[in-house]
């Protein structure tokens, strides 16, 4: 009997990782919560010297769509980086080790990015209130969604000392990518998803503070 190919997930959930084994489990839980099923995670373990790796083995072994990948500690951007290399989904999304997502963040991220055709997504209002406030369920670095052969097109890679969503959510990453790739200004298209009804679709030009 042939056992068929497993589909091509929708989205690669990007997880880099530095002694972060108090939220580990949490944060992978809740992307195994999904309401999404097409989606696989990438946990990069970055040179961590606590039980990280330990929680992310076990979750990679029961759970094929989990994948598991080790590095000298390099930062980061560096683990990043090494993530959306081996991802192999349409959409590219980040998620610290420390963060944890609301069941339906994928499948809402996903349509809204579809919908409006973008290049680059970023969650809003119904994903960040919700949690007390010592949680930080999406945001910041959820905030970026990305199509994934925008950067892979583009040959990008996120810059070192870039942290995406710190003042003003993702205005930061994209200044960065077109300051520094001047080629991928046009055609570029955002969509700011507030909420589950409503998203904003920005034009040809990234805009220079958040919505």
């Amino acid at each position: 009997m042939t056992q068929s190919c497993p589909p091509q997930p929708q989205v690669s959930v990007i997880v880099p990782v530095y002694n972060q084994e108090r939220y580990l489990e949490e944060c992978i839980s809740s992307i195994r919560r999904q309401t999404l099923a097409e989606w696989e995670c990438l946990i990069i373990n970055d040179g961590s010297s606590d039980s990280s790796g330990e929680i992310a083995r076990r979750f990679s072994e029961a759970d094929s769509r989990i994948r598991y990948f080790e590095q000298k500690n390099g930062g980061v951007s560096s683990a990043r980086n090494l993530g959306m290399q081996r991802a192999s989904g349409r959409y590219l999304c980040f998620v610290d080790g420390d963060d944890f997502i609301d069941a339906a963040f994928l499948k809402h991220l996903l349509d809204a990015s579809d919908r409006g055709a973008s290049d680059l997504t970023v969650a809003g209002k119904l994903f960040c209130d919700r949690f007390p406030p010592d949680k930080i369920p999406a945001l910041p670095t959820c905030g970026i969604f990305l199509r994934r052969e925008f950067p892979l097109k583009n040959n990008l890679e996120f810059p070192e000392g870039i942290h995406p969503c710190e003042d003003g959510l993702f205005s930061h990453f994209v200044l960065a990518l077109t300051e520094k790739f001047p080629s991928v200004r046009r055609p570029f298209t955002i969509t700011a998803s507030m909420n589950r009804a409503t998203t904003t679709r920005y034009g040809k030009e990234p805009p220079t503070s958040c919505p």
